[in-house]
């Protein structure tokens, strides 16, 4: 099927399950993969979730995949994301309640949809590894696991003192990591047509989507990728974030030991497919009038 949003053609395809379920699980595909590879897995998880009984619909957003448009990123995909629901449950009319579902910098265009938009239709976000990736962020990875760990290393130290280490530029390149971390702020360009999403800016952006959004919240790590170990950098060591996502009773942390970024593993992939039917099958047993029809 195609759909319209900022004037652009965008395709999309939707899985209908079978029954009467009102649930709908909306996949928001992230940044550019090729169809056999990564991205494979969106519809392996969309037959997986049909064959389940749920409605679903994958869609690329505008640049991407058989889209219409420029290349565009995460931080433009909020409009899009919302054109998709609409479409979705225009065509699916026994779709009440939509669950999103993103991967990496989809979960952050996610994130970001609900800071712009405080929907009660949408019951449930599924974020995997999501992607926050800042210039301070990077700054300080470097500074705690390159700089600090070439102090306390006896190599570098032997390197030193046989002038194998241009001390200077090491310095220099010290100083300016510490001024980028000291540097990021939270401002953002304002317009008419409201807040601009910057690289600068889209985290703080980010905590405050998913601190307005009301609904139930699964976060789904990999055990061995520098996105996830970052995203858990983040929530570790800035209060804000700790304390909405370690004290919130709406937010569940699930991780997948050893996978990486993409589960790209048959093993890895159904874990993330059990997950998700899991948390789906809490929200329908929410939203049903009798407790009788919940299966765990």
């Amino acid at each position: 099927m195609v759909f319209q949003s900022k004037g652009q053609w965008l395709n999309g395809i939707i899985h209908t399950g079978a029954g009467d379920t009102h649930q709908g699980v909306l996949i928001v595909v992230g940044g550019p993969q090729t169809r056999v590879g990564s991205n494979r897995q969106f519809v392996l998880l969309a037959r997986a979730l049909m064959a389940a009984g749920y409605h679903v619909m994958r869609f690329d957003y505008q640049g991407m995949g058989d889209s219409e448009g420029s290349e565009a990123n995460f931080l433009d995909a909020e409009q899009d994301i919302e054109a998709a629901i609409n479409t979705f449950k225009s065509n699916c009319p026994l779709v009440n309640d939509v669950a999103l579902w993103g991967l990496c910098d989809a979960a952050s265009a996610i994130l970001l949809h609900q800071f712009c938009r405080q929907s009660p239709q949408i019951n449930l976000l599924i974020l995997l590894n999501p992607w926050v990736r800042t210039e301070q962020l990077q700054a300080e990875t470097r500074v705690k696991n390159y700089y600090w760990n070439k102090i306390l290393s006896k190599s570098f130290w032997q390197r030193l003192f046989k002038l194998d280490v241009n001390v200077f530029t090491a310095i220099k390149e010290l100083i300016q990591s510490l001024i980028v971390m000291r540097g990021a702020g939270k401002a953002s360009i304002k317009r008419e047509s409201g807040v601009v999403f910057l690289k600068e800016n889209y985290v703080h952006y980010m905590q405050l989507g998913l601190k307005a959004f009301s609904g139930k919240v699964c976060f789904i790590f990999s055990g061995n990728d520098i996105t996830a170990d970052e995203f858990k950098q983040l929530i570790g060591k800035d209060s804000s974030w700790n304390q909405l996502v370690y004290r919130s009773e709406k937010i569940v942390l699930n991780e997948v030991p050893v996978a990486n970024h993409t589960f790209a593993s048959v093993e890895w992939r159904q874990r993330v497919i059990d997950i998700t039917l899991e948390q789906l099958s809490h929200v329908r047993c929410k939203a049903s009038a009798s407790k009788d029809n919940c299966v765990f």
